[in-house]
């Protein structure tokens, strides 16, 4: 993890114009410091690893689980359900919306898996983000 991204987690609000890294070879350390902020430690940059962490895994989550959504219906398929479904509610035509209602739910149960998966992370569980998946 980069002392950058520990910095910009740490401090969501600092500029990058606020602080200069430099690294020597021995590793990267902050060589300026101009930001309203407190410089932070070494423990103050470490405890946010975890969160830099769960936040990489949750990003892959949402890509892994709009791949799948989309080989279901891609957004144009998504926009059309959208209007199809609208007009068959002005028409009480629910032929249309059953059908509708089986696509929807197989992206709601991908959905949900991705939000049980995100909810575990945040809650500091191991989780493997590449099983599971409802298809």
């Amino acid at each position: 993890i980069m002392l950058y991204d520990q910095i910009k987690t740490l401090y969501p609000d600092i500029q990058d114009i606020d602080f200069t890294l430099r690294d020597d070879g021995a590793g990267a350390y902050i060589e300026k410091w101009h930001a309203p902020f407190n410089r932070p430690s070494k423990k103050d940059l470490d405890s946010v690893i975890s969160i830099i962490e769960s936040n990489k895994s949750i990003k892959a989550i949402k890509v892994i689980a709009e791949a799948k959504i989309l080989k279901i219906a891609p957004m144009y398929k998504q926009n059309n359900m959208l209007a199809q479904g609208l007009d068959a509610l002005v028409k009480n035509d629910m032929a249309t919306m059953d059908k509708l209602k089986v696509v929807w739910g197989r992206i709601n149960s991908i959905r949900n898996y991705s939000n049980s998966l995100e909810e575990n992370i945040r809650a500091g569980r191991t989780v493997d983000i590449t099983v599971g998946w409802p298809e």
